[in-house]
């Protein structure tokens, strides 16, 4: 009867080895994730994260360990660790480009910025009067996620937080802008509230953004400097001639003035000055197109020409060579 139990037990032992032998690498690695997946589903990071890390260190070449490196950032993610959670999904992106949940941990990288936006406190300042830093990096992660991965489902959900991102940014602009206008700093309002207008379009605060701006634009006046010089330049006579004030058909580079007087060349219009020049010499020469000074055409020339002078243009010196003046 002894010998009965004691050959079952054996048989017994035997079948079980068997059983474990039977289970392969994959299959070993599967079970092991699954457990720890079973803790992370129910929320019990503490006690998932190390069968995780037994899937990693145990069975580094199977894909699960793959799995499991991107679940422990999870539980770095869902334990508010942020910067922890950034460094593992960087982690997994750098060393296995070619997973296919990259897009997933590129869209976590850039919602674990979003998650470190400043928000509204009761007794802490409004949010956008804080540091937006956090902001800043959350939007440009956010803007590459879209522009990599169009078409990932959670495109959607990204735009929305693009969009949450810039109003935030805007409104800390708009604060800055009041902060400016308040210290009569008109030059800093007009840069911000250009700012809210050009790079956050969209976010609902443009009319705010404009009102600043002419109100700014009102105190230092600039608006009415630059009417005052497009209402000069429109009151200007234009020449009825063919390019000169005195209505000679000539180029505009050889503009002789009539009675000593001088003409105020521009780039679009000309006109006739009737201001007597003290030299008659200088009103007699040609204006030139380039080196004068502003406002007086009829100037004398100042330094030498950029002609050569006419001895020794090659015309010259071939009309010397055949008179045998020099050597062939």
């Amino acid at each position: 009867m002894t010998a009965l139990c004691l050959a079952s037990g054996c048989a017994g032992s035997k079948l079980e080895s068997a059983k474990v032998a039977k289970l392969s690498y994959g299959e070993s690695a599967q079970a092991a994730y699954e457990r720890a997946l079973y803790e992370f589903r129910k929320d019990h990071c503490p006690k998932a994260e190390p069968g995780f890390r037994a899937v990693r260190r145990e069975f580094p070449y199977s894909r699960f360990a793959a799995l499991a490196e991107l679940r422990l950032a999870d539980c770095k993610f869902k334990a508010k660790s942020y910067a922890e959670a950034i460094q593992a999904y960087r982690e997994f992106v750098r060393f296995r480009p070619s997973h296919s949940q990259v897009p997933y941990a590129r869209f976590r990288i850039a919602e674990s910025y979003y998650q470190q936006i400043p928000s509204d406190f009761f007794l802490a300042p409004p949010a956008y009067e804080r540091d937006q830093q956090p902001t800043r990096d959350a939007l440009q992660h956010l803007q590459r996620f879209i522009a990599d991965y169009p078409d990932d489902p959670r495109v959607p959900e990204a735009n929305e937080m693009v969009m949450k991102a810039m109003r935030m940014l805007a409104r800390h602009e708009l604060y800055v802008a009041h902060f400016y206008a308040r210290r009569d700093d008109h030059e800093a309002v007009i840069r911000r509230a250009k700012t809210v207008i050009n790079a956050y379009a969209g976010t609902g605060l443009e009319p705010e953004a404009m009102a600043l701006l002419a109100h700014a634009y009102d105190k230092t006046g600039q608006h009415a400097r630059r009417w005052s010089r497009a209402s000069q330049r429109a009151r200007r006579p234009r020449p009825r001639g063919g390019g000169c004030a005195d209505g000679a058909a000539r180029p505009r580079d050889r503009c002789r003035v009539a009675g000593g007087g001088r003409v105020w060349h521009h780039p679009a219009r000309w006109r006739a000055e009737a201001t007597p020049r003290p030299s008659r010499s200088m009103s007699a020469r040609p204006c030139r197109a380039r080196a004068r000074p502003r406002g007086c055409a009829s100037a004398p020339r100042i330094g030498r020409s950029r002609r050569s002078p006419k001895s020794w243009r090659p015309s010259a010196l071939r009309s010397v060579r055949r008179s045998g003046s020099l050597p062939s």
